[in-house]
């Protein structure tokens, strides 16, 4: 609908909102409505993991509070919608979802993981040990990416959007820390 013809768009770039959980099956196929990042309904399980892993502001430099902190979101549906949580290969995040969606590549960028409440910052990775002490399995979400990590747009997602198939999609990643990029803000 913009005034730019698709032959002249050369890329993809990501950008979501903090914190959205959509929990998917094995062919990514959404098994609910999402659960928006303003969606409180998780505080008895942000804290219930304070109370069982207190070191989580400190390993993820982040602090933890329903809505915003994905895993809390996760674990409420472990235990208001244990069907749906057992159904689930994975929990996508909004940028992931889309990422997917785009490139058929499952990936998280660091801003993302950030706010699930596993993410070691110093190190990059997700935090076995949390995930221990929270008893939630690690291979349930995507593996860990820098931002302006690429893949090539697939044919059938090409074909969607009437747009070249191969250009490269940047993982990009939370609006306010891409609002930052923008701005030169680094």
């Amino acid at each position: 609908q913009g005034s730019v013809a698709p032959r002249q768009v050369a890329a993809i770039g990501l950008s979501n909102m903090i914190g959205t959980v959509i929990p998917v099956d094995a062919q990514a196929a959404p098994l609910r409505p999402a659960i928006t990042y303003f969606d409180t309904r998780s505080a008895s399980e942000a804290a219930w993991m304070l109370a069982r892993a207190p070191e989580i502001p400190a390993v993820t430099g982040n602090r933890v509070t329903s809505g915003n902190t994905s895993l809390a979101t996760i674990l409420w549906i472990r235990r208001h919608e244990p069907e749906i949580y057992e159904q689930a290969a994975f929990f996508a995040l909004t940028g992931s979802f889309l990422f997917h969606w785009l490139t058929d590549e499952w990936r998280i960028d660091w801003t993302n993981a950030n706010f699930v409440g596993l993410y070691d910052f110093r190190g990059k990775r997700w935090s076995a040990e949390l995930a221990a002490k929270l008893g939630f399995d690690l291979s349930r979400l995507p593996p860990i990416h820098a931002p302006h990590s690429t893949a090539p747009l697939t044919e059938r997602a090409a074909t969607a959007l009437g747009l070249p198939e191969g250009i490269p999609v940047a993982l990009g990643g939370l609006d306010g820390a891409m609002s930052s990029v923008g701005v030169g803000a680094i």
